[in-house]
């Protein structure tokens, strides 16, 4: 299952957080089960470093032209949105695999 996060740090912290807690104590074939694809909006730590390590994914959600286009999102910039997210969604498959609970602990001893 995909479950598609988009918002700020604090937002995704507070949906991954749990998740990270409940399964923490289960087999690591759990996390097989659920996969999360995170869609930054404003400043995003998590998203910077995803595109540290994945080029496709920081060419898409971390450059300076996805700020742009947040940025004027009241103008007609929602197709161009629109585009980037279907092409992560479709392109999931290849990206990169890092268990989230590793993503946020190596997060969180970076910072």
């Amino acid at each position: 299952m995909k479950v598609v996060v988009v918002g700020s740090d604090l937002y995704i912290s507070c949906v991954l957080r749990p998740y990270v807690d409940q399964f923490s104590s289960k087999p690591p074939d759990f996390q097989n089960h659920i996969r999360f694809l995170i869609i930054p909006l404003g400043v995003n730590s998590l998203a910077k470093y995803l595109g540290s390590i994945d080029s496709t994914y920081g060419a898409a959600f971390v450059s300076e032209s996805w700020r742009e286009v947040i940025e004027r999102w009241e103008k007609p910039d929602v197709q161009e949105v629109v585009n980037r997210v279907h092409r992560y969604l479709t392109q999931a498959q290849q990206t990169l695999h890092l268990p989230i609970a590793e993503a946020m602990l190596t997060y969180k001893e970076k910072r």
